[in-house]
């Protein structure tokens, strides 16, 4: 079963005029799980840790408030992004989830500020 906008809308009910379409988050949630996770976690329990990862992109560009205020109509957003994908429950459940531990271990290098993209050279040298 593949993860579908429907199922990443009723986790997390956002507003669909912000997000008109959620799967480019599902997309990259799933990018992200093949890059961390791979092959250890598979089938029912991959979907849903996707979907959880997917509802996390969503929440980030959908925020909950922190707080409001009634009578000067103040509402006020705030996410900490060192703390990666502790930033939302959704993330947080993501992690939770993971049978294999292995995106809590990334999440942990990402917070700490180890972990980042390889570069490789696969050209050739001019000497």
């Amino acid at each position: 079963m593949a993860v579908t906008p429907e199922d990443v809308q009723r986790i997390f009910d956002y507003d669909t005029d912000l997000v008109p379409d959620a799967q480019p988050f599902i997309d990259d949630a799933q990018l992200l799980f093949d890059n961390v996770v791979g092959t250890a976690v598979t089938g029912d329990s991959a979907d849903l840790v996707v979907k959880y990862l997917a509802a996390h992109l969503v929440a980030i560009s959908d925020p909950l408030p922190q707080s409001e205020q009634v009578k000067s109509l103040l509402v006020s957003y705030q996410y900490r992004l060192s703390d990666g994908l502790g930033i939302t429950r959704y993330g947080t459940t993501a992690m939770l989830l993971d049978p294999s531990k292995k995106l809590a271990q990334w999440n942990k290098q990402v917070v700490k500020g180890l972990a980042g993209p390889d570069f490789f050279w696969a050209g050739t040298s001019n000497s």
